[in-house]
Parts: C-alpha cells; sequence; structure tokens
C-alpha cells in the first residue's frame, strides 16, 4: 500500500515523532525508509481562518442586499428585515470565534476529504488519520454534521435573501460553503463505512486509559463507527529487562546483582498492575472482542523512522 499519514491534532506531534518537518499542508515523502509512506500535517486554525473569511463575505454580501431594489414594495422589505434579523440570530461568527472543542479538527477532516478528491491522491490506498485525544475524537463524529445543518440554515437563508434582492447571479462565497457542506456530509458518510474505514484505538496499560479506551470504544459503537482493533504501548516484558540486567559489569558483581534485584521488583509491581489492566480490557463487554496488540517498552526512545520501523515489526509480529 501506498500510505499516507495525516495529523489533524491542533498540538501536532507528527513531525517530533518521525524527526521530519511534515508541517508544508502537502504530502512528504518519508525519508529514513523505502517504503511508500507519507506524511502531512494540516493546520485546522488556518482551515477555520478561511471558513471565518468565506462567512465575513456572506455577511458583507447581505448587508449590500438589504435595502434590495428601488421598487420593493414595503411588505417586501418588512420580510426581507424579519430574514436578515435571522440570519444574524445564528451567530454563526460568534460560533467560530469561540468553537465548540474539536471544530477545528473536524474543518481539517473536511480538507483531508477534499484533498481525497484530488488527481494527485489516489495514489494513496490507504489514508490514516491521527487525531487529537479522546474528547475531541468523540466530538469529531458529530461537529460535521453540527457544522453541515448551521451552513444549510444560512444557505437556506441566503437564498430567500437573494430572492427578495432581485439577485440571481452567482456567489463564490456561498459555492465554497456549499463546497464545505457536502464535504462535512461525505466526512459524515465516510466514518461510518465499513468497508472504506476502521478507527483503531491506541491506549497504555494503565487503568485510567483502559477505562477511557472502553469508554471510546462503546461510543464509537453507539455512532456506528468501525473498530475492531486496540493497541496498547509500553507493555512491560520482565524476561527482556531481566537478560538486559544481566549484561551489566561483571567485575561488580554485586552491584549487578543489587541492580537486577530492583529491576526484577519494580518490572514485577509494573507488570501486575499492567496485567490488571489488560485483564478489564479483556473483560469489559466494550473491548472484549476486539483485537489486542501490545507494544512492549524498549530500551530506547521510538522516535524517527528506523525506530517506529523497528518498534512496529515487534507489534505486528505479535
Amino acid at each position: 500500500h501506498t500510505v499516507l499519514i495525516v495529523s489533524t491534532d491542533p498540538a501536532h506531534s507528527l513531525g517530533d515523532s518521525i524527526s521530519q518537518d511534515v508541517s508544508g499542508g502537502q504530502p512528504t515523502l518519508l525519508q529514513g525508509t523505502d517504503l511508500p509512506v507519507y506524511a502531512m500535517e494540516i493546520n485546522p486554525e488556518e482551515t477555520m481562518d478561511q471558513l471565518r473569511s468565506l462567512l465575513k463575505k456572506v455577511e458583507d454580501t447581505q448587508v449590500e442586499e438589504q435595502e434590495g431594489p428601488a421598487g420593493m414594495a414595503g411588505n417586501a422589505k418588512l420580510d426581507f428585515g424579519k430574514i436578515l434579523e435571522k440570519v444574524q440570530d445564528l451567530k454563526l461568527d460568534e460560533l467560530l470565534e469561540d468553537p465548540p472543542p474539536g471544530t477545528d479538527e473536524a474543518i481539517a477532516v473536511a480538507k483531508v476529504v477534499q484533498f481525497a478528491e484530488k488527481p494527485e491522491f489516489e495514489k494513496f490506498t490507504r489514508i490514516v488519520i491521527d487525531t487529537a485525544p479522546t474528547g475531541h475524537t468523540l466530538r469529531l463524529l458529530t461537529l460535521p454534521q453540527f457544522i453541515a445543518l448551521s451552513i444549510e440554515k444560512i444557505l437556506r437563508f441566503r437564498s430567500v435573501i437573494t430572492q427578495l434582492a432581485g439577485q440571481s447571479k452567482g456567489d463564490v462565497a456561498i459555492d465554497k460553503l456549499e463546497e464545505l457542506q457536502r464535504q462535512m456530509n461525505d466526512a459524515q458518510v465516510l466514518f461510518r463505512d465499513k468497508d472504506r474505514t476502521e478507527f483503531v484505538i491506541v491506549g497504555i496499560p494503565t487503568y485510567l486509559s483502559v477505562a477511557e479506551s472502553a469508554r471510546l470504544a462503546k461510543a464509537l459503537e453507539e455512532e456506528d463507527v468501525f473498530v475492531r482493533h486496540v493497541v496498547l504501548n509500553q507493555i512491560l516484558d520482565f524476561a527482556a529487562a531481566e537478560a538486559e540486567a544481566a549484561g551489566g559489569d561483571s567485575s561488580s558483581k554485586v552491584s549487578a546483582d543489587e541492580a537486577a534485584a530492583r529491576i526484577r521488583r519494580f518490572v514485577e509491581s509494573r507488570m501486575k498492575d499492567q496485567q490488571a489492566a489488560l485483564a478489564r480490557l479483556k473483560s469489559d463487554p466494550a473491548t472484549a472482542n476486539l483485537e489486542l496488540f501490545e507494544g512492549p517498552v524498549i530500551n530506547m526512545e521510538v522516535r524517527g523512522v528506523p525506530a517506529l520501523q523497528y518498534f512496529a515489526s515487534i507489534i505486528w509480529s505479535s
């Protein structure tokens, strides 16, 4: 597969993870691997600014049309005024100045849908979207519908205003809003298309993370989003830790033994907690049927393409 990894998280860490600048908003081929893997970060705030600009253009056009043609009847003007008040009551500009958490990411996902429709993106057979934490992700599932409905209200009122003003010419801003509305609707469909989309939950083996993963799995099921895998990172491997301790300096036998004993006690304690968390994950109805992949703790920071390739080989070989 030719893979594109896209980060829509406002707090981007994708570039840091692969040790490569992918902030240009266009697919960038990963260095350090022969695999056809590309990455890109989308700036959600930039996409929000574009939407604000569109709405400002719509608002400015409405003001220009408020008086209508010179021959408009008085009662028509009255109706027009009421409609304009309703448009203003939507307060969409205020919504965008202080949007609900996840709105920027929803707009960014719509941009991914837009990109995917371009010919130059046809080569990608897999697109991986790196989303924000759980709370944002859950809102991300419903916000496209919310935004699409808000745009629909604007378009509906705007259509009436245009008719009252006696104008039939095209409006570039409205055309772009209609396009965004379509992308939002497409995103809603895409999220729930089991033949094209799968959600993978990623966590660590702690009580809090497992509980959060279970809530997320349940919420995804309720939203009809397909999920069948969960990945838990930082799994402790006692055998590996013991072997590493045994490789210490033989000239300081006592010190090495003490170090090994400390490592053993620490690892056993952590493993006990992790096994309890794993048992909870496997017994929770929301996650019991998901295929589990375990990402072990290894003696290096997983950063950069070679390290990520090595880590991936460990996970998928399990």
